[in-house]
């Protein structure tokens, strides 16, 4: 049986509460605006601080959007290692599949390496998004990436599996 441990503080606990009202990852700047519009106003130092507790502590996980962007959400109870991730509203969606973890162990056969964390992230864009129309209401304001990064993205992870499988 898979289980998450408990918050243990009330800011954790509303933090955890706000989390789970929505499937979408959040930055800390939304979490504070979702926990004042319910009226538990929260300085966003106090959302960092309990937010990387909870990280820390396995509830919580923290991914980077764009090379920049940091969101939370909720770590599954039963550990779930590959996810899909909209870029435009942060929706994410697990996406377990054995071929992934055969691509992954043939891989760091293939060039000597030990593997560590054979968690997969691959970004795109959700259906929601990828309609038009002007009620994008769900699309998350990010920052632009400010350079830092490795200039690839997830994206090409994607092209190289395919290659891989056609070729």
């Amino acid at each position: 049986m898979c289980a998450r441990l408990r918050p243990r503080t009330d800011h954790e606990r509303s933090i955890v509460r706000v989390l789970e009202s929505d499937r979408r990852f959040l930055t800390a700047a939304q979490v504070r605006d979702r926990l004042t519009a319910a009226g538990r106003p929260t300085r966003l130092a106090t959302v960092y601080q309990c937010a990387n507790r909870l990280v820390a502590a396995g509830v919580l996980e923290r991914l980077t959007i764009r090379s920049s962007a940091a969101v939370y959400g909720l770590r599954p109870a039963c550990r779930s290692r590959h996810r899909l991730m909209c870029a435009g509203c942060a929706l994410v969606v697990n996406a377990d599949d054995g071929e992934v973890a055969e691509w992954v162990a043939r891989t760091a056969a293939l060039h000597g390496f030990t593997v560590t964390d054979d968690s997969v992230l691959l970004s795109g864009t959700c259906a929601a998004c990828a309609e038009p129309g002007p009620e994008q209401s769900n699309v998350v304001e990010l920052p632009a990436t400010t350079g830092g990064g490795t200039g690839r993205s997830a994206l090409d992870l994607t092209a190289r599996i395919g290659e891989e499988r056609t070729g």
